[in-house]
């Protein structure tokens, strides 16, 4: 495979799982409008939401610690950047840095989270323990420090993540609304 099918097959890549990042995001955030209204907590639907609502927790958090912290995985974005560079030339010297320090409390729920999920250590089905808002407010500023860092002149299959491409996660999920409506909400 030359260089370029290879840019391209990495940034596809990356940008698949940032995809599913942001799906992961929009199920927990329609569920967590769900929670706001008159919830029959009791019904065994509700238990399935809860559970698909966790489950998305940690497939988020997972994505983004493989995407970003995980430095065994080949498809962190600090390696296509060296590639870029390597490969391309890239004069592009975009800081690869978060607002979020390695030593912080989210970082390290993310390397638990990591580890004890990847391991199988989740025999009990409890809460993950992670601010949902810090990870969506995490994968913002991934997605926005990838679309830096891109070349769209190396390859015109190349584009950049576009508020369009986000949303269409969004038409996933509009049956989860009218899906729940009728077995979630208690009667008035």
């Amino acid at each position: 495979m030359d260089n370029i099918e290879k840019y391209v097959e990495w940034y596809e890549d990356l940008c698949s799982e940032i995809g599913r990042a942001y799906q992961d995001a929009l199920i927990i955030q329609s569920i967590g409008e769900l929670n706001k209204k008159n919830v029959n907590v009791n019904h065994p639907g509700f238990l399935i939401i809860y559970h698909l609502c966790e489950l998305s927790k940690r497939d988020l958090a997972l994505s983004l610690y493989k995407i970003w912290f995980d430095e065994n995985s080949e498809e962190r974005i600090h390696n296509f950047n060296c590639f870029l560079h390597k490969e391309f030339n890239s004069q592009k010297n975009i800081p690869l840095k978060l607002s979020v320090k390695d030593n912080s409390p989210l970082v390290h729920s993310l390397k638990n989270i990591r580890d004890k999920y990847l391991a199988h250590l989740d025999s009990k089905r409890d809460e993950t323990p992670v601010d949902v808002n810090a990870l969506i407010q995490l994968l913002q500023e991934i997605s926005e420090i990838l679309n830096n860092i891109v070349d769209c002149t190396i390859d015109d299959r190349i584009k950049p993540i576009s508020l369009s491409s986000k949303r269409q996660y969004i038409n996933t999920l509009m049956g989860l609304s009218s899906m729940t409506k009728d077995f979630v909400y208690k009667e008035d």
